[in-house]
């Protein structure tokens, strides 16, 4: 019986191979496709740094781009918050980045992030420019990367916060097609993605549409009548019918804790504004039970209550 060694799990386990598949550290691929450490497809790679804050001459009247790691939660950059003078370039021996270069986050909160740069620019020393042998497809490896971003957080670095560094990135394991395959693949998730482009484009001009009929309602100038909205004819005479009532005469008003509690693995989910602005209330940080019990004495907070 054929058995398979995967990277994340090295025991071996039974179970019967597909024809046209093959047994690999990574797992069951097709017997086309290879398994390479990405330095392997690298031709060139290296970080930045950043120039001295203290030194004004470094940043003011800047016109060449600088990205920060932050910056890389946008698939492609376009343009940069900040821009270096050409004596920090000099000074401080930077090297740019050119267009349409892979760019990995290597440590702090977008650690394991991947984007592209549009645009010729230089780095900080949390980020990594990767150029790729012509024998793969940069679509591909990139799309690739975004898609093992946990797997391989989990699997080099331990706890905390998440630290890279180049020899790790380029010990990664990857699966390779062919490259017309890799091709196909990536033209493929890129057709995807540019339909939730457009998908996101109707939703933030519906939100616009939506804002501006909130407008229209609570100025008087639309009522609801018969369970459709129509025109008001005299808004002063529809608004008599309306009053002012503080909030707190309608519910209780509370805060959270003033203090950062400490956080735990597993627990209570704890929210925080980030939460609210990003309207993302699955991927929280936990506090323990004991630090819950304290606080829900306080405030209890249920379910159906408006976060502001």
């Amino acid at each position: 019986m054929n058995t398979t060694l995967t990277e994340n799990n090295p025991s071996r386990s039974s179970g019967a191979i597909k024809e046209g598949y093959k047994q690999t550290p990574v797992g069951v691929i097709p017997e086309d496709w290879d398994v390479k450490r990405l330095g392997k497809l690298i031709s060139k790679s290296f970080s930045g740094t950043t120039p001295n804050r203290s030194e004004k001459t470094y940043y003011d009247e800047g016109v060449i781009p600088w990205i920060k790691s932050g910056e890389l939660n946008q698939w492609n950059i376009f343009d940069t918050e900040e821009k270096i003078t050409q004596k920090a370039f000099e000074e401080t021996s930077l090297q740019k980045v050119r267009p349409n270069t892979i760019v990995y986050a290597l440590y702090g909160a977008t650690a394991g992030v991947v984007s592209e740069t549009k645009i010729e620019a230089t780095l900080n020393q949390a980020i990594l420019a990767i150029y790729l042998k012509e024998a793969y497809s940069k679509n591909y490896i990139k799309y690739l990367l975004s898609f093992n971003k946990e797997k391989f957080i989990n699997r080099y670095t331990q706890g905390g916060q998440p630290i890279l560094n180049s020899s790790i990135v380029k010990n990664y394991n990857l699966k390779i097609p062919p490259l017309p395959e890799q091709k196909a693949i990536a033209d493929c998730l890129s057709t995807w993605d540019n339909g939730i482009e457009k998908l996101t484009a109707i939703i933030q001009s519906k939100k616009e549409q939506k804002k501006g009929l909130m407008q229209q309602i609570f100025n008087g100038q639309l009522k609801m009548e018969n369970g459709k909205l129509v025109k008001v004819v005299d808004e002063n005479l529809w608004l008599e019918g309306w009053k002012e009532v503080m909030i707190k005469n309608l519910t209780d008003v509370f805060d959270g804790t003033h203090q950062t509690p400490k956080y735990v693995e597993n627990g209570v989910p704890f929210y925080s504004v980030e939460h609210l602005t990003a309207d993302d209330f699955e991927n929280t940080k936990y506090i323990s039970e004991k630090v819950f019990i304290k606080e829900n004495k306080r405030v209890k907070l249920e379910k159906g209550d408006v976060l502001m």
